[in-house]
């Protein structure tokens, strides 16, 4: 069982928001955002300092989606992806006090990209999710986090106070813990948990409070490994989900490589018989459009008649 082995990855992450450019009495619109600390950049667990001036050495996440699917593409290709990062709000010094309080300017910048931690197929995971942050109210309100694809050891559930020290007391942990999807990471809490990366994908993690998750509180498991591992991820040819669109430069280079082969007295019988297929689902889907448009007019006329019926009935009576 996973909580049973030593772990081969450690990270915090820490959990919180930067409020926008606006007025408190006009209200309080939120970017949320994971900072992702690993073992080997800042220690483990990584507690945050009282001194302000780490603070601007910090930068959280407010996550989006990777510009392109991640699943069947080699290493290399995807952590160019995962490496994306958007600034789209710079420090701005002169309205700090619309800020929480003892917020450090240099936090103050909004960055978005697709958070991602990479580890390999059998590495053992272990995450401290953060709420106790020494700036502002912690995270103001309990965040759900939701693992896809895989369950999590719930190993231990601690107060802020407990790890200022910066070590954990692993004799406090369950040795028989709960598995579960979700767990609840609450103000000023710290949860440890545990996950065995045994299923390759790319697997998102997230606070289950919808506008916390849509404004970015979210990052993304990434399991890959040797060629054996990675060819699980690829998607097969004959489920192609995403077809190259039409004038894009997918389908040029295809066109081009089309024509060179038609140029040396190659058919390419496959090539035209998907341009055939694709023809006949267009002439479908135009013939389905017609139906639902007649289906539409057809309801609204009924609808009329019903109100009309309605009104002459009332002014009878």
């Amino acid at each position: 069982m996973p909580h049973e082995v030593d772990p081969t990855v450690k990270f915090t992450a820490r959990l919180g928001f930067i409020p926008d450019e606006v007025p408190r009495w006009q209200g309080l619109s939120l970017n949320s955002r994971i900072e992702i600390c690993t073992e080997e950049e800042w220690g483990f667990p990584y507690i945050t300092p009282e001194d302000s001036a780490e603070w601007g050495n910090h930068q959280p996440i407010s996550f989006v989606n990777p510009g392109s699917p991640t699943l069947s593409l080699s290493k290399a290709e995807r952590e160019a992806i995962y490496s994306y990062r958007h600034t789209f709000r710079e420090s701005n010094e002169t309205n700090a006090a619309e800020y929480f309080p003892n917020y450090p300017v240099d936090f103050n910048s909004g960055v978005l990209g697709p958070n991602t931690v990479s580890v390999d197929y059998g590495d053992v995971v272990r995450v401290i999710f953060t709420c106790t942050e020494p700036y502002g109210p912690g995270c103001a309100m309990p965040h759900p986090m939701h693992l896809h694809g895989n369950k999590m050891a719930i190993l231990y559930v601690g107060k802020w106070d407990e790890v200022e020290s910066g070590v954990l007391d692993e004799s406090k942990f369950n040795p028989n813990p709960v598995y579960r999807d979700t767990i609840t990471v609450n103000t000023d809490e710290f949860v440890v948990v545990q996950v065995a990366a045994n299923n390759p994908g790319v697997w998102r993690w997230h606070c289950h409070v919808n506008i916390h998750h849509r404004s970015g509180m979210a990052m993304l498991l990434d399991v890959g490994g040797d060629t054996a591992v990675e060819a699980v991820r690829a998607t097969p040819a004959s489920a192609n989900l995403c077809p190259i669109q039409p004038g894009s430069a997918a389908e040029t280079d295809s066109s081009a490589t089309e024509n060179e082969s038609s140029a040396s007295g190659t058919v390419n019988t496959d090539s035209t018989s998907e341009v055939v297929d694709s023809a006949d689902a267009g002439e479908t889907g135009d013939a389905s459009t017609e139906d639902a448009d007649e289906s539409n007019s057809s309801m609204l006329s009924f609808t009329w008649a019903m109100m009309c019926g309605f009104i002459l009935v009332s002014a009878l009576y």
